[in-house]
């Protein structure tokens, strides 16, 4: 561990930056605004992720850390919840679709105590009934593998996400060890001390810290840390901080958070030409929380730019497209599970949480100024030509032809994937829905008739896709293991013994490189095998 120095300052606001070329885009700038969504994934308040950021960059400092060190501490602060969608469709079943709340307040937790859990699921399903309440309880009392499941799949999948975003592997290192605990006790690996990544340690007593300051203030943020030091923390980063804590502080409280984000990038800053991978990546992000829309980003996506040429949309523009429509859902992150997967009619409360996510998706994007003509378009995937829609309820005159297409193609996706409440429509009953809305005013016409002059014709079925190896059994076993089926419901569904299922799953993660569910179904995200 590098020696402590005095807190150095950190500067407030961004100055001149270097000038960059005119395609290149502030990578700090795409996943500062990008990491709004994962703060409303895991219940925090806005900006909470580069507040963290900001005063783990700090911290790095003060305890004399090499350059390399602290341009890591940067980037794994940033990207620290990026797999935190993981693992949401078994937190749901846990906590009655509470996928949000468990996070939020597991989070809160050390890992040191199991009564400490059991009372945190109890609290959380007591709106599901006895029954269900007890038996989320149960699940977990009789499974402590859980949790194990749960670190292992959050860091498997930031990881995966963070080397397709360019990150080093030495940021990649230090977020797969983004569960761990400083004695041994956290997960995947058990790692103990100083085997823990040095960025992921401060990065961790940063976040920790500005958890509790939020939660209860200053002397409680500080008595968690001297509590957790040497157990979930490592002691001699918790001491560099409690020794001066108002630095931090500052950086945790101060207005004005963006720029002193921006400012206290280590550089040289970091630039990217490639906004699609960026969007593509997060899209994945967004997928991954539900079961019943692992495909919808993507699809949608890939579904724009094969229609978006019928129009005579230009090519700059169907990138553009391409972008919005990857990223269109990205606000759906901020809404819990037991709303998209409710089997029944959703009440007015919970609608009023459904029209909110073009809302997030928005406000998200919006924050970087190279998402911004992006985020015009995504955030209407909900208008309607009659102003029926939402957020903002527009009528026609004041949607885009861009963002009209993006409706249908939105609408079009969905109606071929299965719903909690329904079936999936087949591409006749699709083609009538959409025909239908056209006639009553909600669809444009123009889009929806090149959206079915692309589509629909022929009626031809998709080729299977078979990456990696994967036999046609293998395929068929993912795609049920993708969307949370257990080895014995996969057994039953496909008539075969549920240990050639546990052989069949071992070969597939093998095939693939992963070691997690959630890790097989982001690898088949990649290789269109979901699609």
């Amino acid at each position: 561990m590098p020696s402590r120095s005095a807190v150095p300052s950190c500067p407030t606001s961004t100055g001149s930056a270097p000038a960059r070329a005119p395609d290149t885009l502030r990578l700090a700038e795409l996943l500062g605004a990008l990491s709004l969504a994962t703060d409303l994934a895991d219940g925090f308040p806005p900006e909470k992720t580069i507040r963290t950021a900001r005063a783990a960059v700090l911290l790095a400092r003060a305890l004399g850390a090499d350059a390399a060190t602290v341009h890591d501490v940067y980037w794994s602060a940033v990207l620290l919840f990026v797999g935190c969608t993981a693992y949401a469709p078994e937190e749901s079943r846990l906590s009655a679709g509470e996928d949000i709340a468990l996070r939020t307040h597991f989070g809160q937790l050390d890992g040191a105590s199991r009564l400490e859990e059991w009372r945190t699921i109890a609290t959380i399903t007591r709106h599901a009934g006895r029954r269900r309440q007890l038996a989320s309880v149960w699940q977990h009392v009789a499974h402590p593998a859980l949790s194990a499941g749960y670190a292992a799949a959050q860091c498997e999948v930031a990881v995966r996400l963070a080397a397709r975003l360019g990150m080093s592997p030495s940021v990649q290192a230090a977020l797969a060890h983004k569960e761990e605990h400083f004695d041994g006790s956290g997960g995947p690996a058990g790692l103990v001390g100083d085997a823990i990544a040095l960025p992921m340690r401060i990065v961790r007593a940063a976040h920790v810290f500005e958890l509790f300051l939020r939660l209860a203030g200053r002397n409680t943020a500080l008595d968690v840390l001297a509590a957790r030091a040497g157990r979930q923390l490592d002691p001699t980063v918790v001491a560099a901080l409690s020794r001066d804590a108002e630095p931090y502080i500052d950086a945790l409280t101060a207005r004005g958070a963006w720029d002193a984000f921006l400012a206290c990038e280590p550089g040289p800053l970091r630039t990217t030409t490639d906004l699609t991978t960026v969007a593509r990546t997060f899209a994945h992000f967004v997928d991954l929380k539900s079961v019943l829309a692992f495909t919808h980003s993507t699809g949608v996506a890939q579904l724009i730019v094969r229609v978006a040429p019928a129009l005579g949309i230009a090519s700059d523009r169907v990138v553009a497209l391409e972008q919005a429509a990857l990223l269109h859902d990205l606000g759906r992150v901020g809404v819990a599970n037991a709303i998209w997967e409710k089997p029944g009619a959703l009440d007015e409360v919970e609608w009023e949480q459904v029209r909110l996510h073009p809302y997030f998706t928005e406000r998200t994007l919006r924050r970087a100024p190279a998402l911004r003509s992006v985020a015009a378009i995504a955030a209407q995937h909900h208008e309607r030509l009659d102003g029926s829609g939402y957020h903002a309820g527009l009528p026609g005159h004041m949607l885009s032809r861009e963002s009209r297409l993006l409706a249908v193609c939105d609408v079009w996706h969905a109606l071929g994937e299965q719903r909690a409440h329904r079936a999936a429509h087949t591409t006749a009953q699709a083609v009538a829905v959409v025909r239908e809305a056209v006639r009553g005013g909600r669809l444009d016409r123009e889009c929806a008739t090149a959206l079915l002059d692309t589509v629909a014709p022929g009626n031809a079925a998709l080729t299977r896709t078979r990456p990696s190896g994967l036999t046609e059994r293998e395929v068929e076993v993912l795609r049920l293991l993708a969307v949370g089926r257990t080895n014995k419901e996969i057994a039953r569904a496909l008539g075969i013994a549920t240990r050639t299922i546990g052989h069949h799953v071992a070969h597939i993660y093998a095939k693939l490189g992963v070691s997690t569910r959630a890790g097989a179904t982001l690898a088949a995200m990649e290789r269109g095998v979901l699609d």
